[in-house]
């Protein structure tokens, strides 16, 4: 079975400035660098973040939500 690749992966400046902020405060340390990750079947953000200590996280996420 064929999979189409898939595209349109939000990238971490689509985050709302307010969010990011809040990720920093929750994280203890701001963030100073992002790689939006490819590849995969979902549509979500997928980045890898470096920390300002150093420390590396990584964040999978909707930036939308249906309830």
């Amino acid at each position: 079975m064929s999979v189409p690749p898939t595209s349109g992966r939000p990238s971490w400046t689509d985050v709302p400035t307010h969010l990011r902020a809040r990720l920093d405060d929750a994280l203890g340390t701001p963030v100073t660098d992002t790689v939006t990750l490819s590849g995969g079947f979902g549509h979500a953000l997928a980045a890898a973040l470096t920390l300002a200590d150093g420390q590396r996280a990584l964040i999978k996420r909707p930036l939308t939500t249906t309830r």
